[in-house]
Formats: structure tokens, C-alpha cells, sequence
């Protein structure tokens, strides 16, 4: 719980305007403006090229790392486990 100064409990500010507004805005609305003004994210990861087999086993050893913490967080969610044998598999 937090405390205002001498371990009070901090005071509501008060409203000094009760009148509705003109204009209602709903929050719906507010989600709906703060997603179409949101930027498209333009970040795509670089290609990785693996050249030697010691590569090889270091990005495999990190994807199934990756895929087991997914897991690990979330073991009940298939989704993870269907992308972790697929890309075994591959």
C-alpha cells in the first residue's frame, strides 16, 4: 500500500468539473485511434548464412533452447510443441 508523506494515505484529487463533455469518447474508440496511429513495425531480422558444421550445431543448440523455454513457461499451449518437432523435423 502506499503512503503519502507521514505515512498518510495519498487524497483523491478532486474533481472541480462534473458537467458530461460534449463529445462521449468511449474507450473503444481510444484503442481504435492509438492502433491506427501506430506505426507498422519495419524490423526484419537479417538472413543468417551458416557456413560450418560447428555453426550449424551452435545456431541448433540456441533454436532448441528457445523452443524448450517456450515450453518450460507454457508447457500446456501446443502451439510450441507442433513449431518445436516441425522445425526438428526439417
Amino acid at each position: 500500500i502506499m503512503s503519502g508523506p507521514g505515512g498518510q494515505a495519498p487524497r483523491a484529487a478532486k474533481v472541480r468539473n462534473k458537467t458530461p463533455a460534449e463529445i462521449q469518447i468511449t474507450a473503444e474508440q481510444i484503442l481504435r485511434e492509438a492502433k491506427d496511429r501506430q506505426e507498422p513495425e519495419l524490423f526484419v531480422p537479417p538472413k543468417q548464412k551458416i557456413t560450418d558444421p560447428q555453426e550449424l550445431k551452435s545456431y541448433q543448440l540456441g533454436k532448441r533452447k528457445e523452443y524448450e523455454d517456450k515450453i518450460r513457461k507454457n508447457r500446456n499451449l501446443t502451439s510450441h510443441w507442433y513449431k518445436y518437432s516441425a522445425w526438428e523435423e526439417s
